[in-house]
């Protein structure tokens, strides 16, 4: 993961007292929480990507680099969260170790105001939020299970629209990829709890600069794909002109990341595949292939447009193959 993706992160830690501050000093304390766990997101992406129980074997010291960055930002993250949740952001700095001189005073919250070499406290760290189980969940637990289980029944998969999961998601990090020069690498946020790792042959068509932060359409569903040697966890979708120029399909704005895309007038399905299958092999090919725009730029797949919350989704090219 290059150096410009660690820089992202901590341009975003440093940044996010300074955007906390004045939340809380127009009383907005919604905001400030939401952008506090804005930048979890992407801390939590951070390791991910950086795959540190990889790098334990293999890279020692870009390790301690990443493990670094990731506590710095921890501590600066339960330092402002203490005013609003005390319990939890005194945990956390305890857990860290983080000296009493560095847990106030704004010129601290920055990465690099706790040296390396603290060392961490002994001890087994306490849990900070208890998992909350629903008391169905807990009645299912005492229930004896039955000593024969029937075959789970063969879903049946939708013929048209409703058996894809397509969301908008929002681009959080973009790099070329290390062994393939037309590919990018991304990270993108589809409401999950981790950004997903997708792979994307556009390095050609859009640069990485107009990429990032875009908000973008993603097929969820489809199988993980390794691309030379990177797994990739859907698909970017976009719109190819007759010239065989490509651009990004359009999402409205204020689109939420996450949010799904429906089909009018088709209804949706309960239990959309998490992945679709991938036999019979002409599944995938006959349900991605109605994708298209219409005479007006809308993208549709066949005569339904695809729609979210804030309008339909659209494209600068007319009758147009979209993939």
């Amino acid at each position: 993961i290059n150096a410009e993706y660690m820089g992202q992160i901590i341009t975003a830690v440093d940044r996010l007292p300074q955007d906390v501050d004045t939340s809380m000093q127009a009383g907005d304390i919604q905001t400030s929480l939401i952008k506090i766990f804005e930048v979890l997101i992407k801390m939590n992406g951070y390791v991910t990507a950086n795959e540190p129980w990889v790098l334990a074997k293999k890279d020692p010291s870009r390790l301690r680099t990443v493990l670094y960055v990731m506590i710095e930002g921890m501590r600066i993250v339960g330092s402002l969260l203490s005013p609003v949740m005390p319990v939890a952001g005194k945990k956390i700095l305890d857990h860290l170790g983080v000296p009493t001189e560095l847990r106030t005073r704004l010129e601290n919250f920055r990465v690099g105001a706790m040296k390396p070499g603290i060392a961490f406290p002994e001890g087994k760290p306490e849990v900070l939020f208890e998992k909350k189980v629903k008391e169905k969940e807990k009645a299912a637990d005492k229930k004896e299970k039955p000593t024969k289980q029937k075959a789970p029944e063969k879903k049946v998969i939708p013929n048209d629209a409703t058996a894809l999961d397509i969301r908008v998601g929002k681009v959080v990090m973009v790099e070329r990829h290390p062994d393939a020069e037309s590919l990018y690498r991304e990270l993108i946020d589809v409401g999950e709890a981790e950004p997903r790792v997708i792979v994307s042959g556009l390095v050609n068509h859009i640069s990485a600069e107009a990429f990032l932060n875009s908000h973008v359409l993603v097929m969820c569903n489809l199988p993980p794909a390794k691309l030379r040697g990177v797994t990739s966890y859907g698909m970017v979708l976009c719109a190819t002109s007759a010239e065989g120029v490509v651009e990004l399909c359009k999402v409205p704005e204020n689109a939420v990341a996450g949010e799904r895309v429906a089909f009018p007038p088709l209804q949706p399905v309960d239990g959309i595949p998490a992945e679709l299958p991938k036999k019979p092999k002409e599944l995938i090919p006959q349900l991605l292939d109605p994708l298209k725009t219409d005479a007006d730029g809308n993208v549709c797949w066949g005569d339904c447009k695809l729609t979210v919350s804030t309008g339909v989704c659209t494209s600068n090219f007319k009758n147009a193959i979209v993939k």
